[in-house]
């Protein structure tokens, strides 16, 4: 599995660090009154009504905690939802922020219906890491790949 960080534990262990990395960034409409101002601050966004997904979830907690070691309180989110898909069609009509990885809006971005806001405070890289079972037999086609991804050895 290619996945973002999780715990070890018996049943699973880390392989690798894969290389790829991409981040997450906050995202708007094209037509949002804070595109075209430059770069911006945090407080500039934090009023703002933002998409985001449940507390509980894994985006929202590490975007909590990015607020949190900036000293700030959590924007005010007006709707929660675990779908990517719905997040990027709620920012894309209204004037909610949304907070995605760059990846997963890139192809409304080149519609031209959705552009990430430079807000340099919010951007945070997203790294990936390979895992495997620990008692499950390797077939040789998975053991070249994992290989082949970092010259890793299984």
């Amino acid at each position: 599995v290619i996945g973002g960080p999780i715990q070890e534990s018996e049943d699973i262990v880390q392989v690798a660090e894969h290389g790829f990395t991409d981040r997450y960034s906050v995202l708007s409409s094209v037509s949002h009154p804070l595109q075209g101002r430059g770069e911006l601050a945090i407080e500039d966004v934090a009023a703002q009504p933002w998409v985001m997904p449940p507390a509980g979830a894994v985006p929202r907690r590490q975007f909590n905690e990015l607020t949190s070691r900036l000293g700030i309180a959590p924007p005010h989110v007006a709707v929660e939802t675990r779908s990517p898909a719905f997040i990027k069609a709620m920012v894309a009509k209204s004037f909610c922020l949304g907070w995605l990885p760059e990846p997963l809006f890139a192809a409304e971005q080149a519609a031209g219906l959705l552009r990430a806001l430079p807000v340099p405070q919010l951007a945070m890289q997203r790294r990936f890491f390979v895992f495997r079972r620990r008692r499950n037999y390797m077939p040789p086609p998975v053991a070249r790949f994992l290989e082949a991804l970092r010259g890793v050895q299984v």
